[in-house]
């Protein structure tokens, strides 16, 4: 039985049209579904705290700067003393960016309290300050 050309169109989009339907959809949810960044530590983090930070708040501890002298001062180097409690309250407190005085000093406009400092020549980007 001869194809007619009514029902060779019927047939295609029967069959091909679902197909095209399904993908364009599944394309459209895959764009429109928001992407999750996740932020490593190593890549991410430490390089900012190395450019900017661990000069005045690193291991040498004759240079280092903020919180209590008597206590050797704000390290960010390590875990410890990035938590510590200096001054009653602690540069990074996990999971708590505004009670972190680390992110209040980066995020702070006051040319007195902002980190790093303005006459160290270094600024952080927004995208750092994110971070």
């Amino acid at each position: 039985m001869p194809w007619n050309r009514p029902d060779l169109i019927s047939r295609w989009f029967g069959r091909v049209l679902p197909f095209c339907a399904i993908f364009g959809l599944a394309n459209v949810t895959r764009a429109a579904a928001p992407t999750v960044e996740t932020i490593d530590y190593n890549r991410d983090i430490r390089r900012v705290l190395s450019e900017n930070c661990i000069r005045c708040h690193g291991p040498d501890e004759k240079d280092r700067k903020g919180g209590e002298k008597e206590k050797g001062g704000l390290r960010l180097d390590t875990r410890a003393g990035a938590i510590a409690l200096l001054d009653d309250h602690a540069a990074i407190v996990p999971g708590s960016p505004d009670k972190s005085e680390l992110y209040l000093r980066i995020a702070t406009d006051d040319e007195n309290d902002i980190m790093p400092p303005l006459d160290t020549g270094k600024k952080l980007t927004a995208r750092e300050k994110d971070l």
